[in-house]
């Protein structure tokens, strides 16, 4: 199924305003798989997984509303608080971006929800966030929490903070950064990896929790502990690889490790989506999640171990979907 959908950004001189199109796997769009917006000009606008930010139908159906309406009115006098004199959002678009993240791996949900918003337009340069209280009681996350994130988002351009009577948090780029390699992954390859991951990292973490000895135990925990130093990110890199194959061999299953391996080598190439060097919130905060796998394995619980492994995995794709504005 394919929705013709207005671009709400300004074309400057050209009175046509490009298209996206939203491809998703129900009809209905009111809980789909996955989808990919798609520009005319070719560009892709990355992919929406299930449960994340999800293209609800009153939201496509307001957008559709918004843009009849321009269309109805091409004259149309844009919002007054429409710095970059594009049309106007409608309100239910609007309320959309900044209601509530709900699931485990806070931080990079909500990475991905503000650079989603800013890579389709729906947050624009120059807007200014709403105040952090304000901002946190919306999507229902900590002050912490949404601080890790702005300073994510910060450190790779898109926000700039000011202060004094008129500042604030402002967005600052609407396209991302350039990456070095030209092989990063498309959305459906990355999502792809994503699934996959869960399936082999996830078991592999539910197995090593019944079967890992006192030695990979103690393995697991030295990396976690030689990744808290602030060392460049290709040598975090390497412990991260490490890690995961560690915790692969302690489940005890040689397919599962072999199947880890190539995840980690398909792995190094999306990680280039982050940039050449991520910032260290951004290891910090994926350590995290490294010891409380660990510490799941050593108290030999499964479940939890398993869960916190695949809130790990999606949290990675979140987080390199967000520093890319959705734009995959």
């Amino acid at each position: 199924m394919q929705l013709d959908v207005l671009c709400l950004l300004s074309t400057g001189s050209s009175p046509k305003v490009p298209s996206l199109r939203a491809t998703a796997a129900h009809e209905t769009l009111v809980e789909p798989s996955s989808a990919r917006w798609t520009r005319d000009d070719g560009a892709s606008f990355g992919f929406v997984p299930k449960g994340t930010m999800r293209l609800e139908s009153d939201l496509i159906t307001s957008l559709l509303v918004s843009i009849n309406q321009s269309q109805d009115n091409p004259t149309a006098t844009p919002d007054a608080s429409d710095a970059s004199g594009s049309f106007a959002i409608s309100t239910a678009v609007r309320e959309s971006v900044f209601s509530p993240i709900g699931g485990e791996g806070l931080v990079e949900k909500t990475v991905r929800r503000l650079g989603e918003a800013i890579g389709m337009g729906l947050l624009r340069k120059g807007e200014r966030l709403p105040p952090e209280t304000e901002l946190a009681a919306q999507f229902e996350i900590s002050i912490m929490t949404l601080r890790q994130a702005l300073t994510i988002l910060r450190s790779t351009g898109y926000l700039e903070t000011t202060r004094g009577r008129t500042g604030g948090t402002f967005v600052k780029h609407v396209t991302p950064f350039a990456v070095a390699s030209k092989e990063t992954p498309t959305a459906d390859e990355l999502r792809e990896l994503t699934e996959f991951r869960v399936a082999i990292s996830g078991h592999a973490a539910a197995l090593a929790a019944v079967r890992a000895t006192s030695e990979d135990l103690e393995s697991l925990a030295e990396l976690v502990r030689a990744m808290k130093d602030d060392s460049p990110f290709a040598s975090f890199r390497q412990l991260d690889a490490q890690f995961h194959l560690s915790l692969a061999s302690a489940s005890g299953s040689r397919r599962l490790l072999a199947a880890e391996r190539e995840i980690q080598q398909d792995l190094s190439r999306a990680l280039t989506l982050a940039g050449e060097e991520p910032t260290q919130l951004q290891k910090v905060a994926s350590n995290e999640q490294h010891a409380r796998i660990c510490g799941l394995i050593g108290a030999n619980d499964p479940v939890r171990a398993r869960a916190e492994m695949e809130s790990h995995v999606r949290g990675t794709a979140d987080m390199l979907v967000g520093l890319r504005l959705g734009m995959l």
